[in-house]
């Protein structure tokens, strides 16, 4: 006889529907007072929903394999008078776990909280699950979401499992629904892709204690992400290498274990350490390679996966470029493999080359085919990650592709999401009294999600161990149809319909299953860890050897020999510069194309005679082919120096000729691309002036990213983008709530004067960083010695906090001789203690004063 599990959850709900019409329920539904309707787990179910009357259903079912999880959403929607407590008893010989949407006290106790102990005020009720057995009331004609996960162990029989779903509200008669759940005859494989969650101590509820929580509360949260799919983890923070061997380490003796013993990692799947990557005079590279040797011995005898350094996080490109190279140089010469986790597809560009890092952790919707195949030529996996696939409007649907489907077309290695709990971005959830991990539907999404992936990952093995047969070239057929029909999705604009219904989803998962069974299922080796190949270093043949062995390098029969030589160039940087037209040949070869750019960019103004092929590229029908193409013309036509957040892009005699197709990009359909184009075109002065219209169209854009480029192109310009000032007026007004228009017209000066009154009324109204703001503006556009004392007044003012005094700072050094009016009233501030954290600053402030410079506005030197 099987062991029956019995839920119990007690909840009130009420109502009479504001829009419910008597003639759209049966006269037998109006006098039980509520209806129970079905509802997909892959929409949020908002407390406003009025089903339809063909929704109302008597059953609710699922399908499952063994070792799986699986949603069933119903809810109950109040027809007539307010309902009562509703009592719901889930009886079943499976594992079944009851939500439902968190209950109004608890939510209004969230609100309160400051910080990440809170909720923002806007996320929606229903998106929060919560077991429990009280549901607070409910206004009349709302509906209640009900969430059932159920569970499939391993050794749960296969077949149907009937069960029974008791709804009983106080005082009303009770809703008996079936539960009918059918098991698979197989066990899933856990996914050989990582599939992470980055959670930080600090970030969760501060009650919980930090870094320095109780082991309980980092095992619970542990065994929640192990729970919904996930095999891999980093750990945050650790100790530098130099100290990896000594006690109370707290990634290694802590965190790891704990993660060890919830189940959450995998030894065939990599996890993510933080920090850790020491400058090398600290720790040169025998001690280094120690530490490492020591910590490999230390994972495989504890059962530990393999631990992949956590590089710098989101780097700007060209911004970081020497910043980046900098630190990742001390790992190239250890056997550790690296990440580095890229925000745009510049940056997956510009350090996409030989020895500096082993895995490109590129954010959603950002990869391309030639991405994967030029990381593929140089060793590198590529992974992806997300901050923003569940805070954008909180869809479980979006959840489960990006980490599912999205994961398998393009055969990524790794999937992440930002945060297990942090703000908006949360996953999970706490009660303001509790320890307990409460999952968000997103969370519950993404575990569909890596179901799917484990689906057909086990199709394809089965596919790999049976490959002539009759099912595996069918299978086969299907898969292939189904990726390239996937393969151009953007995750983060998927709907139910794009580019899948719901409904496909599960079509999806069932064919898969189906197949599966017809092959035999293949089980996978769950204990043996795998090898991994580091990123090449491919110009090592070729370094060293002269510049025209290099030339006739790029002329070799052999891929690896042409790739080596480009690369070898690359190196070389400027004194490549004769090799600029064989490397101009060599674009129109794919396998060298991208080291050729990388070549050409790194020699420079130089390179120009290549403009003509390079500019060809930036309408190639793949985006990380453009953005390369993009970002070599700007160093050609317009180089950044230095290659840091100081460094600033300075017109070279050779920029005329790149402005024509960098108009290009600024109009890319990739939205990203023309904050690029723009970062170089706004530091082209008059030479740009053709693009100034674009950048006033923009302006307007629902696109926060396009409105951005079109001010920043407009800003760079200054008085040449004078043309843009009725736009600037027409969006800005009075309140100006978009800061950057103030200094766009701060940047275009005397030229905005029709701006003067409306940022004489913006700067009597705000306080602060937008108060100095307008007075910068003031100065710049009419020259007012008073305007000038006002902003520098600001330094002065006790109500004036340390934040805008440091921004008004940072004004002053950007006016630098234009400031000098108000120098002799600034110098005594050096000797004050009040501003001892500004006196580097106003040092050179000083500075410029003295030299006659004025930096303008984007210096922060």
């Amino acid at each position: 006889m099987s062991k029956r599990y019995t839920f119990s959850l007690v909840l009130l709900v009420v109502g009479l529907a504001a829009g419910d019409v008597a003639g759209e329920w049966t006269k037998q539904q109006q006098d039980l007072g509520y209806v129970v309707f079905g509802y997909t787990p892959m929409k949020n179910l908002s407390r406003r929903y009025k089903p339809a009357p063909d929704a109302v259903t008597t059953k609710l079912s699922c399908v499952l394999a063994r070792d799986e999880y699986e949603s069933i959403q119903f809810g109950i929607h109040a027809i007539g008078k307010p309902l009562e407590e509703i009592t719901v008893t889930v009886e079943s010989d499976l594992k079944v776990t009851v939500y439902h949407r968190v209950k109004q006290a608890i939510r209004q106790q969230l609100l309160n909280l400051p910080g990440n102990d809170g909720i923002p005020r806007w996320v929606p009720d229903e998106v929060h699950l919560q077991r429990g057995n009280v549901f607070d009331t409910v206004e009349g004609g709302d509906s209640v979401n009900f969430w059932l996960t159920v569970r499939a162990d391993t050794d749960t029989p296969a077949g149907r499992h009937l069960g029974k779903i008791r709804i009983q509200p106080a005082g009303k008669p009770a809703t008996v629904v079936d539960l009918d759940v059918t098991v698979r005859s197989f066990a899933l494989q856990r996914p050989r892709a990582a599939f992470g969650i980055w959670m930080r101590e600090d970030m969760l509820p501060k009650r919980f204690g930090g870094v320095g929580m109780p082991d309980e509360i980092v095992l619970a949260i542990y065994r929640d992400m192990a729970a919904h799919g996930h095999n891999s983890n980093w750990f945050y923070p650790t100790e530098e290498f130099e100290k990896l061997q000594v006690e109370n380490n707290h990634a290694l003796e802590k965190l790891l274990p704990l993660a060890h013993e919830a189940g959450l990692l995998d030894p065939r799947v990599p996890s993510l350490i933080a920090g850790g990557i020491p400058d090398e005079d600290r720790l040169p590279g025998q001690k280094l390679n120690t530490a490492v040797t020591w910590l490999q011995s230390e994972c495989r005898r504890r059962g530990w996966p393999e631990l992949i350094v956590f590089g710098p996080d989101e780097p700007k490109y060209p911004g970081d470029d020497i910043t980046v190279r900098r630190s990742m140089e001390p790992m190239r010469r250890v056997p550790m493999r690296t990440n580095i986790d890229q925000a745009s597809v510049p940056a997956a560009y510009g350090y996409m080359t030989p020895g500096l890092c082993d895995v490109q952790n590129v954010m959603d919707g950002l990869i391309s085919p030639e991405m994967k195949a030029e990381a593929n030529r140089l060793g590198m996996e590529i992974w992806t990650y997300s901050f923003r696939i569940w805070r954008e409007d909180m869809s479980p649907l979006r959840e489960r592709f990006f980490a599912g489907l999205y994961t398998w077309t393009h055969r990524l290695k790794g999937n992440w999401v930002w945060a297990y709990d942090n703000g908006h971005h949360r996953h999970a959830w706490f009660a303001p009294d509790s320890t307990e991990p409460m999952p968000i539907t997103g969370h519950e999404g993404r575990r569909e999600g890596i179901d799917d992936y484990r689906y057909l990952q086990m199709l394809e093995d089965g596919i790999a161990a049976n490959p002539q047969s009759d099912t595996a070239i069918e299978a086969r057929t299907w898969l292939t149809s189904l990726r390239d029909r996937l393969m151009g999705t953007i995750p983060n604009i998927v709907f139910p319909g794009k580019p899948l219904t719901i409904a496909e989803y599960d079509e999806i998962r069932s064919r898969a299953a189906d197949y599966i069974q017809r092959l035999g299922p293949v089980a996978s080796d769950s204990t043996g860890r795998p090898s991994v190949t580091a990123v090449k270093a491919e110009e090592v043949f070729y370094r060293g050897k002269s510049l025209s062995a290099c030339i006739a390098g790029l002329a070799a029969d052999d891929v690896a020999t042409r790739r080596a030589a480009a690369w070898a160039l690359y190196e070389m940087g400027p004194q490549a510069a004769p090799a600029t037209m064989p490397l101009a040949r060599a674009l129109s070869d794919p396998e060298v194309r991208m080291p050729a750019l990388h070549a050409l960019e790194a020699i420079g103004p130089d390179a120009y005679k290549a403009v003509p092929q390079i500019a060809a590229l930036v309408t190639h029908v793949d985006p990380f082919v453009r953005i390369g193409a993009a970002l070599t013309l700007g160093e050609i036509g317009c180089p950044m120096q230095p290659r840091n957040r100081s460094g600033r892009r300075v017109p070279s005699p050779h920029a005329p000729l790149v402005i024509e197709p960098l108009s290009k990009v600024l109009v890319d359909e990739f939205d990203t691309f023309p904050s690029t184009a723009a970062s170089i075109l706004g530091a082209m002065g008059p030479l740009a002036k053709p693009v100034v219209p674009t950048a006033i169209a923009y302006l307007d854009n629902p696109s926060h990213i396009l409105r951005s480029a079109g001010l920043e192109i407009i800003t760079g310009l200054g008085p040449h983008a004078s043309d843009a000032v009725p736009k600037l007026m027409n969006i800005g007004g009075n309140e100006f709530k978009e800061g950057r228009i103030i200094v766009a017209l701060a940047a275009i000066g005397p030229a905005a004067s029709a701006a003067v009154g409306a940022l004489e009324v913006y700067a009597e109204k705000n306080t602060g960083d937008a108060r100095a703001n307008a007075f910068y503006a003031l100065c710049t556009i009419r020259g007012d010695l008073s305007d000038l004392q006002k902003m520098t007044g600001l330094l002065q003012d006790p109500k004036v906090d340390a934040a805008a005094k440091r921004h008004v700072v940072k004004l002053l050094k950007q006016l630098g001789a234009k400031a000098k009016p108000v120098a002799h009233e600034i110098r005594p501030m050096l000797n004050s203690p009040t501003f001892s954290d500004l006196h580097e600053d106003l040092q050179i402030f000083f500075k410029y004063v003295q030299d006659g410079k004025v930096p303008g506005i984007g210096s922060d030197e």
